[in-house]
């Protein structure tokens, strides 16, 4: 059950509206060592130079991840180097 709810986000980033050029899944829901407590970790590399435009996308990204998801912790990150141990089932790139 919980893999499908991952593959229905990573389909939902692939086709939102949102400027996303790379996803990934991290912390304890990337490692399946969730617990009722845990949140779910997803770091999205958006592509939008502008810091008000990426201030404007964030909060709406998140809102759409948390139908999905009931905690949600989301990193929004410009540049940056993923992180190793990233399941590739679990990340997305456009």
């Amino acid at each position: 059950m919980e893999r499908s709810r991952f593959g229905r986000t990573l389909e939902y980033i692939r086709r939102c509206p949102y400027p996303v050029t790379l996803a990934y899944l991290f912390g304890s829901a990337a490692r399946e060592q969730r617990t009722p407590l845990s949140d779910v970790d997803i770091a999205a590399y958006l592509d939008e130079p502008d810091r008000a435009q990426r201030a404007k996308i964030y909060p709406a990204l998140l809102f759409d991840l948390r139908q999905v998801f009931r905690l949600v912790q989301l990193i929004s990150k410009r540049f940056s180097v993923i992180p190793s141990g990233v399941e590739e089932s679990l990340a997305f790139e456009r």
